[in-house]
């Protein structure tokens, strides 16, 4: 389950980070017509259903996988995300804290990211009922309405 959690993980930082693009393609493109806006939002929209994402040399993040399942098992843990000042800024926060922590530093990464996976299990099911909830109960008003005329 921690390796599905990493994934669904990653995959929502390189959203993330599509989402700023987006955002800051939107002030540069205010006189471009609505469509333009639509194309880049559906965009980010592809980008959260797709269970996989696609590498390139010219990505603003080159490394699909920004944190690696092998992290869970370093000794000093380290990202990948690309971005060689985000990089530089999150690994020696990383090194430190599992260093403060001593030996079962990885283990405890490990502990928090299961509690962290549950925690996104949990949040899943939840949504899933309450929208199954709210599909039940629209579904029930709609079906007790009687037809005012033709068309309503």
């Amino acid at each position: 389950m921690n390796a599905l959690f990493l994934q669904v993980l990653n995959l929502s930082l390189a959203a993330g980070w599509m989402v700023l693009a987006v955002l800051l393609l939107r002030v540069l493109l205010k006189k471009a017509p609505k469509w333009v806006r639509g194309v880049l939002w559906g965009l980010v929209a592809l980008r959260l259903v797709l269970p996989f994402s696609l590498e390139s040399r010219w990505s603003l993040l080159p490394s699909g996988e920004t944190i690696p399942r092998e992290m869970l098992h370093m000794p000093t843990p380290e990202i990948q995300g690309g971005v060689t000042v985000v990089n530089q800024t999150v690994d020696p926060a990383l090194a430190q804290t599992v260093s403060a922590v001593g030996e079962g530093g990885s283990g405890l990464l490990r502990n928090v990211t299961s509690v962290a996976s549950v925690i996104w299990l949990v949040g899943v099911a939840a949504m899933l009922i309450y929208a199954l909830v709210s599909y039940l109960r629209v579904r029930r008003t709609v079906q007790e309405g009687v037809p005012l005329g033709e068309a309503v």
